[in-house]
C-alpha cells in the first residue's frame, strides 16, 4: 500500500509520552544501581526477578521521586506505595 504525496509525516500523539515513558525507566534504574552501591548489598539489577520483593520495593520507590522535564509535559509521580 502506497502512502499519498501529501501525508510525508504522520503525528502520532502518543510518541513523546511513550519517549518520556523510557527516559523515567532508565533514570530510576540508574537510580537504582547508585542505591543498590549504597546499601552494599550484594544485589545487582541482573539480579532482579519478580519475586523479589527488596528490590521491587526499590523500584517503587525511586519511581516515585522521579521528576523531570519531559518531551510531552513536566514530570512529576506520585504513586500510592503499597507495598505487601
Amino acid at each position: 500500500m502506497r502512502r499519498p504525496e501529501n501525508l510525508k509525516y504522520v503525528y502520532e500523539p502518543y510518541g513523546s509520552l511513550a519517549y518520556d515513558g523510557v527516559w523515567i525507566l532508565g533514570l530510576m534504574l540508574q537510580e537504582a544501581v547508585l542505591k543498590l552501591k549504597e546499601r552494599n548489598t550484594s544485589k545487582r539489577l541482573e539480579d532482579f526477578s519478580y519475586r523479589d520483593s527488596e528490590i521491587k520495593e526499590l523500584f517503587f520507590r525511586l519511581l516515585a521521586d522521579v521528576e523531570f522535564e519531559g518531551v510531552s509535559v513536566s514530570f512529576r509521580i506520585s504513586i500510592l506505595l503499597v507495598l505487601s
